[in-house]
């Protein structure tokens, strides 16, 4: 996506969770997930703003990018970071764009009435789902949702839809995570 793409007058705010939660492998910036980067500042914001990698400055959630997603969306309120999903889809699902929501806070997102709207509509309209969790410098899990959830939208189910987002989310938090560490300025998998 472009930033031309970006929705108008929509800006990351006192948002900086990107800076924190996401893995950057390249050249110019090496950072693990789930810790801050270590050009973030205390005060917020980016310390080398004006030259941040590429990689940072070609980066948005897709809160920046779908305008159907109200204010409350923005990662630092919702608690979960939309982003698209570029590897892992699949292959009946690789002619759409495909979502990871990464839970930033806790599992009661489960009874949040709007996230839910908007993961069974996404399901709905045929877009792999994801959902993700991590602990600090470790990978990420990721489930695929589709399978799970997809019974309980076809029957407008909301009892069902709940308690298998809560088995996905729990399977995902309790799935072992693999640690990682930088060793000459690469990322390493222990």
């Amino acid at each position: 996506m472009s930033k031309k793409e970006l929705v108008a007058n929509r800006e990351c705010g006192e948002c900086n969770l990107c800076c924190i939660s996401l893995l950057i492998d390249c050249p110019e910036l090496t950072k693990l997930p789930g810790i801050a980067c270590e050009n973030l500042k205390k005060s917020g914001g980016c310390s080398i703003y004006t030259k941040r990698p590429p990689t940072c400055q070609d980066w948005y959630c897709q809160w920046r990018y779908i305008p159907q997603l109200g204010d409350q969306w923005r990662p630092d309120l919702k608690g979960i970071m939309l982003s698209n999903m570029l590897e892992g889809v699949p292959e009946e699902y690789s002619h759409k764009e495909a979502f990871d929501f990464k839970i930033l806070k806790d599992t009661s997102i489960i009874n949040d009435q709007d996230f839910i709207n908007v993961l069974a509509a996404f399901i709905e309209q045929g877009y792999a789902c994801f959902i993700s969790t991590g602990k600090p410098g470790h990978a990420s899990t990721k489930i695929f949702l589709n399978d799970y959830l997809m019974p309980a939208v076809s029957t407008k189910n909301i009892d069902l839809f709940k308690s298998e987002l809560l088995t996905a989310i729990e399977e995902c938090i309790n799935h072992p995570k693999e640690k990682m560490a930088i060793k000459d300025g690469k990322i390493i998998r222990l």
